[in-house]
C-alpha cells in the first residue's frame, strides 16, 4: 500500500507536467499533502509492525532454545533410566542364573 501511494504521487506529478492548469495544480497540491500524510502514517505503522515482528522473533528464538534444552534433558534422563533398567535386568538375570545353579 505504501508503494502504491508513492506510485500515485509520481503518476500525478507526471500528469501535471504534461497538462499544467491552475485547477490541476491546486488539486495535485492537495493530493500530495494527503498522500504525504498517509505515507507518514503507513511508515509509522510499518515501523511498529517491524518492532512487533522483531519482538515476536525474539520470543520464538527463546522458546526454541528452551525446547532444545528440554529435549536434551529428556534424552539424558531416558539414557539414565535405560542404563538403570539394564543394570537391574542384568542383576536379575545373574540372580536367576545363580538360583538355577543352586537348585541343581
Amino acid at each position: 500500500m505504501l508503494d502504491s501511494r508513492r506510485a500515485e504521487a509520481a503518476s500525478g506529478a507526471e500528469q501535471i507536467v504534461r497538462e499544467p492548469t491552475g485547477m490541476a495544480l491546486a488539486s495535485y497540491a492537495s493530493f500530495i499533502d494527503k498522500s504525504q500524510l498517509q505515507i507518514r502514517g503507513l511508515e509509522t505503522k510499518l515501523a511498529a509492525a517491524q518492532l512487533a515482528f522483531a519482538s515476536e522473533m525474539e520470543h520464538l528464538l527463546d522458546a526454541n532454545r528452551k525446547l532444545r534444552l528440554l529435549e536434551n534433558l529428556k534424552r539424558t534422563e531416558q539414557g539414565r533410566w535405560r542404563q538403570e533398567c539394564d543394570r537391574e535386568l542384568a542383576a536379575f538375570a545373574d540372580e536367576a542364573f545363580l538360583c538355577r545353579l543352586q537348585s541343581k
